[in-house]
């Protein structure tokens, strides 16, 4: 029995001597480590380390919530399934709701790097190091790394309810970032590059600096340029910036309270037949892969959207049972709060194209590989206005980079838009996408 499992037994004997007699107890406990590195030497270390569990009871067709971080004493236990008795009573209806059962869990080995407990801090400190050498070796303009950071997190995660499921998991995620400037004689740019895996193995820190340096220099000497309308290319940086927009109105929550531009249009060819759109709970070194989800129902993906036919919104059971949906994408913050729908890894199923070939192919037009502001974007309307940074090319070269430039339209608009998906398939926390053309994108500028 694990110490998570061994616990929840614990919080389960009390509960048994309350008046909750349908209840679900959530455990999570977290360590880890972040840290960067100043001049090849070490400048803040951080340890992380938490602990809570959260109760749902479901009392009377309502589900109250509380949680707790200690559970040394019974009198701490019972205060926390007392405060969710209690918050049941104001609750909204919860019909039809229950707790899952048991039910056979699959191996998911993409989870958990046994290996990454091995790793010394020297170790963890020496690749952050390796970061920051490589970034100013690749360009003499680089004049400054203002981060070179190694970050790492072990999750352990246990569900216990009172319909007899046990299910738990292990979960490791590793991440190299680093920020830096570049400098010549008229200004100064910065740019960015991470890595992530579930381990050490397929971690590249040389390349990570390499790809930030570059993206920092190549901004040098960007300006305004006249307004554009025409071909445009998105970098998958971008691209899944606008997927975790897109997610958002996709949140059975905000479908149902009609808080979505997306709420009366499931089953409708909106978009681009080139998008598909996966949540993927098994993508390797995903930052959301897992075997469950934060009610416990069996991780499996889910079509979204089929070649630009919308084919399902995001659930948690609570939010599914109003829209005759399916649960099964209840996803937590944490222990310390109730479940939410939401995407575990959200994949853009890719092209065969490299970006290379896809500018090749246009042959003039815009990239578009930095956008600022995207969170001021409109939910209900899925309306957006940005600032973009990015280059001009014309035969697939570069021939000058652009920047302090508006773009705005709606998402609607800009999935309707896409010609063609590339190949190029990037990975960014919890989010997988690749570049993407859009056809008759209107850029403002001078």
């Amino acid at each position: 029995m694990s110490d998570l499992s061994f616990i929840a037994r614990k919080i389960q004997d009390r509960l048994a001597l309350s008046d909750a007699k349908e209840f679900e107890v959530f455990l999570q406990m977290r360590s880890g480590v972040s840290l960067n590195v100043l001049k090849g030497k070490l400048e803040t270390f951080d340890l992380k380390n938490s602990f809570g569990f959260g109760l749902r009871i479901l009392k009377e067709g309502r589900l109250g919530f509380s949680y707790g971080t200690k559970v040394e004493a019974n009198s701490e236990i019972d205060k926390v399934i007392q405060q969710a008795i209690e918050v049941s009573a104001f609750a909204p209806e919860a019909t039809g709701f229950v707790f899952p059962g048991p039910q056979a869990l699959s191996v998911n080995p993409n989870l958990f790097d046994a290996e990454l407990g091995k790793v010394t801090k020297l170790d963890k400190v020496d690749l952050a190091a390796r970061l920051e050498a490589s970034a100013y070796k690749t360009d003499s303009r680089i004049k400054n790394v203002r981060y070179a950071g190694y970050d790492d997190e072990i999750e352990a995660t246990c569900i216990i309810n009172s319909a007899g499921l046990l299910a738990e998991q292990m979960r490791s995620l590793v991440t190299l970032s680093a920020y830096v400037v570049a400098v010549n004689q008229n200004e100064s740019q910065m740019g960015g590059e991470s890595a992530q895996g579930i381990g050490l193995k397929g971690l590249h820190p040389d390349f990570v600096g390499k790809v930030a340096a570059e993206r920092a220099v190549a901004r040098l000497e960007s300006r305004v340029v006249p307004s554009y309308k025409g071909p445009i290319l998105l970098s998958p940086e971008v691209s899944g910036a606008i997927l975790g927009l897109l997610a958002e109105a996709l949140r059975g929550d905000a479908v149902a309270q009609k808080k979505s531009w997306l709420a009366e249009d499931f089953g409708k060819e909106l978009f681009s037949s080139a998008v598909s759109l996966v949540d993927d709970p098994f993508f390797p070194n995903g930052a959301g892969s897992t075997g469950f989800d934060g009610e416990g129902f069996v991780s499996s993906p889910r079509t979204l959207i089929n070649k630009g036919r919308l084919e399902s919104f995001l659930c948690d059971q609570f939010w599914a049972l109003r829209l005759r949906g399916s649960a099964g994408q209840a996803r937590r913050t944490g222990a310390l709060s109730p479940p939410h729908p939401g995407y575990s890894n959200l994949v853009l199923e890719p092209g065969k194209k490299t970006f290379s070939e896809l500018m090749t192919q246009l042959g003039e037009g815009i990239v578009i590989d930095g956008v600022v502001g995207l969170h001021t974007a409109d939910v209900a309307s899925g309306r957006f206005s940005v600032g973009v940074e990015g280059f001009k090319f014309i035969k697939g070269q570069k021939i000058a980079g652009i920047r302090s430039m508006a773009w705005g339209g709606t998402l609607r608009e800009l999935l309707g838009s896409v010609v063609e998906v590339g190949g190029d398939l990037r990975l960014y926390g919890n989010v997988a996408a690749p570049s993407l053309w859009l056809m008759n994108a209107e850029i403002s500028g001078q």
